[in-house]
């Protein structure tokens, strides 16, 4: 009995422990952020969270990379993001509250729908932090990050299906649509400002939309006995996606449908 209620002890400290660096992480990340400019420390702080990619042997270094890609462009989204709010703490302080829920409670999921919000979520920061910038990036550089982007993500999801055998092949022509959306959106730009300081892309928002519907049909044709699709399923999901993106590209894009 003493054993058990030791391991328990020590079970509940650990998860304290590993709450109380998480925290600790985040809030650094800021004041990093916010002392140095460039982020420089910032990003190389994210990069250094890394350190247990490399601490196996190399043959097992593309693998552990690919596993950690999710994680590693959330950090370094954030750390964007924040380096763009300089001067505006409230936004600051939500972003850092974002990262701190994403490290404590999303991160340590590994349930199907948990993965696919984390994969979700990714790309939509992501986005909205890589076409905050891209003004001040090359074309070649933007679409090479929209594939990275695309490639984590699709292949985060379709791991939570166990699917091997599809999950390279699905994840690169996802990877490639979301490269060609990112240079359509380099080339055609539309952001919605929140504040002065923070502006979420119209190409996140797409992107993110396309994505959930995406994920909604594969997921039906996963667990679909014959193979196919429930369209009466996918029915109002589809509709809601059809319909928002009109509204995106229609009415607030300046543009008279009539």
């Amino acid at each position: 009995m003493e054993l058990i209620k030791s391991a328990t002890r020590r079970s509940r400290l650990s998860e304290v422990v590993y709450v109380a660096m998480n925290l600790a992480y985040a809030g650094l990340l800021w004041a990093l952020v916010a002392t140095f400019d460039p982020p420089v420390l910032a990003y190389g702080l994210v990069a250094l969270s890394k350190w247990r990619v490399f601490a196996v042997r190399p043959r097992f270094w593309f693998a552990n990379l690919q596993a950690n890609l999710i994680d590693t462009l959330m950090g370094v989204s954030i750390v964007t993001l924040l380096w763009l709010s300089n001067g505006h703490t409230e936004v600051q302080a939500i972003l850092t509250v974002v990262f701190a829920v994403w490290l404590v409670v999303l991160k340590p999921r590994s349930k199907q729908n948990f993965m696919i919000i984390q994969a979700g979520l990714t790309l939509f920061v992501s986005m909205t932090a890589l076409f905050s910038v891209a003004y001040a990036i090359p074309q070649l550089l933007v679409v090479a990050v929209c594939w990275i982007i695309g490639y984590a993500t699709a292949r985060h999801v379709l791991s939570s299906y166990n699917n091997e055998s599809d999950r390279v092949l699905l994840a690169l022509v996802w990877s490639f649509i979301v490269a060609e959306l990112g240079w359509l959106g380099y080339h055609w730009t539309v952001a919605y400002g929140l504040s002065e300081s923070f502006k979420i892309p119209q190409i996140a928002i797409v992107l993110s939309l396309i994505a959930f519907i995406v994920s909604k049909a594969y997921g039906l044709y996963h667990h679909s006995p014959n193979g196919r699709i429930n369209m009466k399923v996918l029915r109002w999901p589809l509709l809601f996606v059809i319909f928002t993106l009109l509204i995106l590209l229609v009415r607030f894009n300046g543009l008279n449908p009539s």
